[in-house]
């Protein structure tokens, strides 16, 4: 792949992961080569990439209108949480901290970049790894920390007029 050969050119690591659409809000799915379908419920999704060899993530939980939700995302069997979203505002991404560290789940954050601008908003640390496998391995053992920063205030009315825009267009339903 393309990617992995520039990262470590740079001195950087990769790790595949992918957003999906569930049918009850995004899932993010980590270290997979293989696409999972889309409009599932979020258990089904979660179960395809634990198959998969895949980590599972609940991604941005409290996010109008694409997050499940903090109930759901306490439900399913998530691997990790995505607690700092660089999409996302500061009391999301703290609603989502607080469920990580209530039922002791590892946390990843991510920018969540629909722009060029949004790269690196967000991310996930993990020290001292070489590899895809071994971050992943790291981030499930809990040795992963987050940093950046949420969406600020004019961000989040930008956010609110365009998602609502868009949930209109696409006929109320669920992004």
């Amino acid at each position: 792949m393309r990617a992995f050969e520039l990262a470590s050119s740079f001195g950087l690591l990769v790790v595949r992961g992918t957003e999906i659409s569930t049918a009850e809000g995004h899932v993010l799915a980590y270290g997979l080569s293989s696409t999972v379908p889309r409009g599932l419920s979020i258990a089904e999704t979660i179960e395809i990439i634990h198959e998969s060899g895949g980590m599972a993530v609940a991604a941005h939980p409290r996010r109008i209108p694409s997050g499940m939700g903090i109930r759901r995302a306490s439900q399913n069997r998530f691997d990790a949480i995505e607690v700092l979203n660089g999409g996302s505002s500061r009391g999301s991404n703290k609603a989502a901290s607080r469920m990580a560290e209530m039922r002791g789940l590892p946390v990843v954050g991510g920018s969540d970049a629909h722009i060029l601008e949004e790269i690196g908003r967000a991310f996930t640390v993990v020290p001292d790894v070489r590899s895809e496998e071994e971050a992943i391995k790291a981030i499930l053992a809990n040795r992963s920390t987050v940093e950046g920063r949420s969406r600020n205030v004019k961000e989040t009315v930008v956010y609110a007029i365009e998602t609502n825009q868009d949930w209109i267009r696409g006929r109320f339903r669920r992004m």
